[in-house]
């Protein structure tokens, strides 16, 4: 959970972040310094924000089940000395998944595949929920001060007359469109709608002075998919599924105006880094340019798109070498971060995962096809050069001397590579699981297994490598780097980790 700074709407800045958790983040509450946030799997967690650049950890509530796919907190709602926590499945008199909540007055309104809700007057009493039948799929909804719940979701927007012991359904409004999210605002709603094929998603602002009457009177483009949304005063922010926080200014006489953009990266692969830049590679996103002149605020400033599926980058100068699966190596021109250029591309007969840059040479983990080689010394010019299969298929490369060292899944594979037209192997360290990383310092290549985490290999005789021993880590280990006497590993569920390997192996 990361904590923004918005008092400068155009340049929204992290000030503060929780600790990691294993499962995703599902929902927020605020309450006076408190922040009660649930995080499927991992529970209720509860942090003190009196200092937000330092949250505090205060109380966990954990879940029944630790699988989010079967439980887990997805909703909470607090009202003074009343909390109100979601499990992904309610059980009870009526069918379906909810995962979002809202309370008015003494009624639990629970939002998912249709519309229930709870009388919560006496909490002793366990009452089953009460469905609404509306042939909706709730995405979201809000409830009015005058009395009235506002669902969206597929299709459209729904009002209910909420003011006595029924929910009453007096309106329906943008039948034919799918909304996700909704956020209330004075007497104005404002809902995120979904854009279909080269339309893009949008911000709708709607008069509900007579809520039984709802009328648009502006709209914005936002970028991205628009998710869930949040309202105060004339101040819109709109979370992005993929995209990010767009925030945006109700005030203009004109209409809804996006002001601001923290960007998130959402498909992050890999990442290199030059003085003040940095450039990511990111999925089906193509790659990033990225501003870190201020390391504890990343600014991305320009997207490359159209690069397939990038997996792996190397900055080289000017130039980002990319390798972006099926479609090879990708040469790069990132000499104006703003306008990141193409410059040329070359196949390769694998699936190109990760890559290492040694002079004008990229060496290229390339799946099933193993090694591939590429002389890059002409940008606009690249030439492959030697492909060598290896016995398994290869996830990572690194290259110290004259050596390359690839993670081939099943093992380390040695390979000779003085004369890079004409690799020859070495040696090979069978380990029987599924090693995805590599990297070398002096005599040690570390190796990351997606099973049993990171192991020394002593590569002193190439041929004849000598495994040393491993230190296991919560998840799956899906790279290594080396650096003096600490190697730093991305674990898919416990964040970064960092190892002591001045003798060999020992967890730090």
């Amino acid at each position: 959970m990361l904590v923004l700074d918005i008092s400068d709407m155009e340049r929204p800045r992290v000030v503060g972040r929780s600790a990691i958790w294993r499962h995703e983040v599902r929902d927020i509450a605020i309450q006076g310094t408190r922040v009660y946030v649930a995080v499927g799997g991992d529970g209720l967690r509860v942090l003190d924000r009196v200092d937000p650049e330092h949250l505090v950890e205060v109380a966990v509530v954990p879940s029944p089940t630790q699988d989010f796919e079967s439980g887990g907190a997805v909703a909470v709602v607090v009202d003074g000395a009343r909390l109100f926590l979601l499990e992904a499945k309610v059980q009870g008199g009526t069918e379906g998944w909810f995962w979002q909540l809202a309370l008015a007055s003494d009624r639990l309104f629970l939002g998912g595949s249709s519309l229930a809700f709870i009388d919560v007057s006496d909490p002793a009493l366990r009452l089953d929920p009460v469905t609404v039948t509306s042939g909706q799929f709730v995405k979201g909804f809000a409830v009015m001060e005058s009395g009235f719940l506002l669902t969206v979701g597929r299709p459209g927007l729904i009002v209910y007359d909420i003011n006595d012991l029924q929910v009453r359904e007096v309106a329906r409004f943008l039948e034919s469109t799918e909304l996700q999210g909704i956020a209330i605002a004075d007497n104005r709603g404002l809902v995120t709608a979904r854009g279909f094929g080269e339309s893009a998603d949008r911000l709708l602002m709607l008069s509900l002075t007579d809520p039984a009457h709802p009328v648009e009177v502006g709209r914005c483009a936002v970028s991205g998919r628009a998710y869930q949304i949040a309202a105060s005063g004339a101040v819109v922010a709109v979370v992005g599924y993929d995209t990010g926080l767009h925030l945006v200014d109700l005030a203009d006489s004109v209409g809804p105006r996006q002001v601001g953009w923290f960007r998130t990266i959402a498909d992050a692969r890999a990442v290199d880094s030059a003085g003040d830049l940095a450039v990511v590679a990111a999925g089906n996103e193509g790659i990033w340019t990225v501003d870190v002149s201020q390391p504890d605020d990343p600014r991305p400033i320009a997207a490359l798109g159209g690069l397939e599926e990038t997996q792996g980058v190397r900055l080289k100068g000017t130039v980002a070498v990319v390798v972006a699966g099926m479609a090879g190596l990708q040469l790069i021109d990132v000499g104006d971060p703003k306008h990141p250029v193409e410059i040329s591309r070359v196949a390769t007969e694998g699936e190109a995962r990760a890559l290492w840059v040694e002079g004008r040479t990229a060496y290229v983990a390339d799946g099933d096809a193993g090694l591939t080689i590429i002389d890059i010394g002409i940008p606009s010019k690249p030439r492959r050069l030697a492909t060598l299969d290896t016995p398994g298929s290869a996830w990572d490369v690194a290259v110290a001397g004259s050596r390359a060292y690839v993670a081939d899944q099943n093992g380390l594979q040695i390979i000779d590579v003085v004369d890079p037209s004409k690799p020859r192997k070495l040696g090979r360290l069978e380990v029987g699981s599924t090693v995805v990383g590599v990297d070398v310092q002096a005599e040690l290549a570390w190796i990351t297994d997606m099973n049993a985490g990171i192991g020394a290999v002593w590569v002193a005789d190439a041929s004849k490598p000598i495994e040393l021993g491993w230190a296991d880590t919560p998840g799956g280990a899906h790279d290594a780097v080396a650096a003096g006497s600490v190697a730093w590993v991305p674990d898919d569920i416990m964040g970064l980790r960092l190892f002591d390997i001045r003798q060999g192996i020992a967890a730090a």
